[in-house]
């Protein structure tokens, strides 16, 4: 046991790293038995630039299928595997043939040298509150493992925790630990450090994950879940499961089959999944960035990260869960464990929103590992920025590298605590999981329009310094009236839906649709979510059972109490408000709204928009002369607006503000291209044809200067996209040509500018 007090040392006194060559500093954990001080040493290492020539990749999936038998296919599994199936009919109960070997040759194609990995692990862990700190003592590089420390460092308990369980008892051990190889106090190098995180855990050897101590179901839980992660693998992105070889209990994997695990199995993996790493915004990128031989660590028991993530998302298919609560976590969970992929930015930044972190800056900093290149190198951290300039700084950055305006459905004018511009989101607040919608960027109310902005430095209207962003889009009506907000327990949901429920409902048409109003406010208060809209979502109602359901529930019933839980399951509106426009629609906001406010489709921008007019005279008091600008049409100076919030708004959902209603027995629906990602396609209910092509622009030449390209989905990508490439210059964008503001208002459309302050 260690007897020096720890006051006998002085404070470490970090060396400053070699920021031009990338130094990173790396801890070698020396050996001690559990119950000893913690030893240190800090090692500097140069993360230099990346060589390619000592990289042997392994072969491409469609090189490796060349070479394969008529019968056999090789897929790609999420953590980048190999694996090789036969294709033959296989019985109900009969599992796949399935191998890691080459099924001719019996080599392992999976098998890569990568001499740009560094000797060092990646802990991923939570710091946890300050409080009852330990210390680590730091002995000097050049002494011997055995020689006495001369300094120590404070560290907190969870760190002081992993640190015991992973040490060697008579070997050093390497890692990169944030709290402990950052100088903190060192502004420049955290701000470097942080930049390059992602770098970090990619060159590390692999990632070990530290969950916390053991509990009483702790090895229990890991125990079961490692048994089922064996059971099965996810390839294809995720579209398809099928069972690894060697696995002793395939069946396992079915979602119909329940899983066989009892009451104290169940509560320890609800309280594995309960654990603060799970709600921590940085192990997010740590874990996606991690290998295949990475694993997690809960008091003395591992796992391998790959089968944690295998059993986790072979639980979320089960049809049969204990309890809503517990598909939740598990849920949660796969969000969490999910790797890398070619799911949109904006996706994952909004899954980080429920994430927590110290600083608010790292809503933004923290997700940098995942945003596409030309979003990463555009943001620089800077922790002496003000919140509200990173947020805004990153808005830019995302429309300069995206040309979309998605950043938007994230803006609430009553959730802001940050002073900046409206159309600047706070995203240190966390939005209530009842309000956000998970798949929002689906919307197509711009289809795959690309914003069309320009920014006016001083002319923000509140104070100086902001900017006012000007955007093209096209007004939709003006709110008329404004229904109570929903709340999320059944009577008050019941309440707000009836006070919404339009007169003569079940006789009435709903005229920005043409179809029946008993139909449009269904699908208004599932949100769209509907079997006709997502095919593949077998647990959806179609609109008719849901016009059905509601008929019964709230109409036949008008005075009922509470909600049924099937009705619960369809109605999306928790904590929304109701609007109606002048012009005839129906939407749901979740900001509040106010008679008066503007209705609006801007390019580039998935949902509608609810913008509030700033008064003349305001805006003049408050603004800073600025003479040399100018609207981008050079007419005159658009109207000046704030950003209430973004809405549901049916009838404008599937472009219909840009390219009017689809034709006749036409329906934007969604479909599964790859994996767990769709996009919208349309579909003719008279040939059963369904075509990414939007039938409004069928027949409709391309601009002789563009070059439609095969739109295949990237990282860099947003959720509605296409490809075109210039004849002449070679650029190419991610956007539809014939929905420019230009194209548009050749259509006869009327496109204005919005000044957003």
């Amino acid at each position: 046991m260690m007897t020096t007090s720890p006051v006998d040392k002085p404070r470490y006194q970090y060396r400053d790293l070699d920021l031009s060559s990338k130094e990173i500093r790396v801890v070698e954990l020396l050996p001690g038995a559990l119950d000893e001080a913690i030893r240190i040493k800090f090692h500097h290492v140069a993360l230099s630039p990346r060589r390619p020539s000592a990289i042997r990749l392994p072969p491409t999936r469609k090189e490796i299928q060349k070479t394969l038998p008529a019968d056999w296919i090789v897929r790609v599994c999420l953590d980048g595997r190999f694996l090789f199936e036969r294709q033959r009919q296989y019985g109900p109960e009969e599992p796949y043939e399935t191998s890691w070997l080459h099924p001719l040759t019996g080599v392992d194609p999976n098998v890569a040298f990568d001499d740009n990995k560094l000797e060092y692990e990646g802990l991923s862990y939570v710091w946890a509150p300050a409080g009852g700190e330990e210390y680590a003592y730091v002995v000097e590089p050049t002494a011997p493992s055995t020689g006495a420390a001369s300094s120590r460092l404070n560290i907190r308990p969870n760190l002081a925790a992993a640190l015991r369980h992973l040490r060697y008892r008579d070997t050093p051990r390497r890692l990169w630990i944030d709290a402990l190889c950052i100088n903190q106090a060192n502004l420049e190098e955290r701000n470097q450090q942080v930049h390059m995180m992602c770098d970090i855990y990619r060159r590390a050897n692999h990632v070990v994950v530290w969950l916390g101590a053991e509990d009483a179901h702790s090895k229990l839980a890991l125990s079961a879940l490692r048994h089922l992660g064996e059971q099965a693998v996810y390839t294809e992105r995720g579209a398809w499961r099928t069972n690894p070889p060697g696995c002793s209990n395939p069946e396992l994997a079915r979602a119909s089959v329940a899983l066989p695990f009892d009451e104290q199995t169940w509560d320890g993996i609800t309280k594995l999944l309960q654990r603060s790493w799970f709600e921590r915004l940085w192990v997010w990128q740590e874990v996606r960035l991690a290998d295949e031989r990475s694993f997690m660590l809960c008091g003395p028991d591992s796992i391998s990260l790959s089968v944690f993530r295998r059993a986790i998302m072979c639980a979320s298919d089960k049809k049969v869960l204990p309890s809503a609560r517990v598909r939740g976590l598990i849920l949660d969970a796969v969000e969490v464990m999910l790797p890398f992929s070619h799911q949109p930015f904006f996706r994952e930044l909004q899954t980080l929103n429920w994430k927590g972190c110290a600083d608010p800056r790292d809503k933004i900093y923290g997700a940098l590992g995942a945003a596409p290149a030309a979003i990463r190198d555009r943001v620089r951290p800077d922790y002496a920025l003000p919140v509200e300039q990173v947020y805004g700084q990153f808005c830019k950055a995302y429309l300069d590298a995206l040309g979309r305006l998605d950043f938007l459905d994230r803006c609430n004018v009553d959730a802001r605590q940050i002073e900046a511009p409206s159309w600047v989101p706070d995203w240190s607040v966390p939005v209530d999981r009842a309000v956000r919608l998970p798949y929002a960027d689906v919307f197509y109310a711009a289809g795959a329009s690309a914003a069309e902005i320009r920014f006016r430095p001083g002319a923000g209207g509140r104070r100086a310094g902001e900017v006012m962003m000007e955007a093209a889009g096209v007004t939709c009506g003006t709110v008329s009236f404004v229904g109570p907000k929903s709340t999320a327990d059944s009577e008050g949901l019941r309440a707000a839906v009836k006070a919404w429920e339009p007169a003569a409902l079940s006789t009435e048409r709903y005229a920005p649709t043409n179809e029946g109003a008993v139909d449009a406010f269904v699908t208004l208060l599932g949100l769209g979510y509907t079997i006709e809209r997502w095919p593949q979502c077998n647990s959806l109602l179609t609109v008719p059972e849901a016009a059905e359901l509601y008929g019964r529930e709230f109409i036949a019933d008008p005075q009922g109490g509470t909600v049924s839980h099937e009705s619960a399951n369809f109605i999306r509106v928790r904590h929304r408000y109701f609007i109606k426009t002048d012009t005839g629609y129906m939407g749901t906001s979740h900001a509040r709204p106010e008679v008066g406010d503007q209705l609006v489709v801007l390019l580039g921008c998935p949902s509608p928009l609810l913008v509030r007019p700033v008064a003349a005279a305001a805006a003049a008091a408050t603004a800073l002369p600025d003479p040399d600008s100018h609207p981008p049409t050079g007419e005159q100076r658009p109207r000046r607006f704030r950003v209430v919030g973004a809405t549901y708004t049916h009838g404008l959902m599937d472009t219909e503000a840009l390219l009017g209603p689809l034709p006749d027995g036409w329906r934007a629906r969604m479909a599964r291209v790859s994996g767990f990602f769709d996009s919208m396609h349309f579909f003719s209910a008279a040939t059963d044809e369904v075509t990414g092509l939007d039938p409004r622009l069928r027949g409709e030449e391309d601009p002789p200067e563009w070059e439609r390209m095969e739109a295949v989905r990237s990282g860099a990508d947003p959720w509605n996209f296409a490809r075109y490439r210039h004849r002449q210059t070679g650029e190419v964008i991610n956007s539809d040509p014939r929905l420019t503001a230009a194209a548009l208002e050749a259509r006869g459309v009327r496109v204005e500018t919005f000044g957003l302050v």
